[in-house]
């Protein structure tokens, strides 16, 4: 009986270490950099205005890391329920490559992938699952 077990838990371990990791791995060091938020200049001034901007305000912007056709994107958006937002999409080198949307010269939602929040205001009203 106990061969029977063993053998079903360490498939499991195995499977779980393998999707981890590749997970981790996904942004591993990211654009060249380990902290893009930190690392990467345009992103850090992108950050650093919308700190210095009203609580109120601030408090409704985020900011997503995700995979598109193969490349890292941010995505800069905000979650206020009272304003029409659009949410653009930068390459790693701060150059805005789209916004999110359908249509030719739109980047299309369905081809992001592993989106992660990777910024948002300390007193943030956007809630995330």
């Amino acid at each position: 009986m106990k061969k029977f077990l063993t053998a079903p838990v360490f498939l499991v371990s195995i499977c779980m270490m393998l999707v981890l990791s590749c997970e981790k791995d996904e942004y591993e060091n990211t654009c060249g950099v380990d902290d893009p938020v930190k690392e990467l200049s345009w992103l850090k001034d992108q950050i650093e205005t919308v700190e210095k901007m009203n609580p109120e305000y601030s408090r409704y912007y985020y900011i997503k890391m995700a995979a598109y056709k193969g490349e890292t994107v941010f995505i800069t958006g905000n979650c206020n329920p009272f304003a029409d937002s659009v949410f653009i999409v930068y390459n790693c080198n701060g150059e805005m490559i789209g916004y999110i949307g359908y249509g030719e010269d739109y980047v299309n939602p369905d081809l992001l992938k592993n989106e992660i929040v990777i910024w948002q205001s300390e007193n943030t009203a956007c809630l995330f699952q």
